[in-house]
């Protein structure tokens, strides 16, 4: 699966799990998405050199986001 279509995909984020909350249909903008494929973040502290990438989304989806993130960097080598 292809980068932004995983980050763009709520439940194919593997660090959420099951949660009482439900994950909203979109956790970032298609030009967030787009930053996070390009950059591929390893670290939280690269997470918040992604533009669009607000405190919330960080706390929120952020560790999820990077274990997609570290998934296509380890496919892609």
């Amino acid at each position: 699966m292809e980068i932004h279509a995983a980050l763009a995909n709520p439940s194919c984020l593997p660090c959420l799990g099951p949660s009482p909350l439900q994950a909203p249909d979109t956790l970032v903008n298609d030009v967030t998405l787009d930053a996070l494929a390009r950059m591929r973040p390893e670290r939280p502290d690269q997470l918040r050199l992604v533009s669009g990438m607000s405190q919330a989304a960080q706390q929120l989806f952020g560790e999820a986001m990077l274990a997609v993130s570290a998934w296509h960097n380890a496919v892609d080598l």
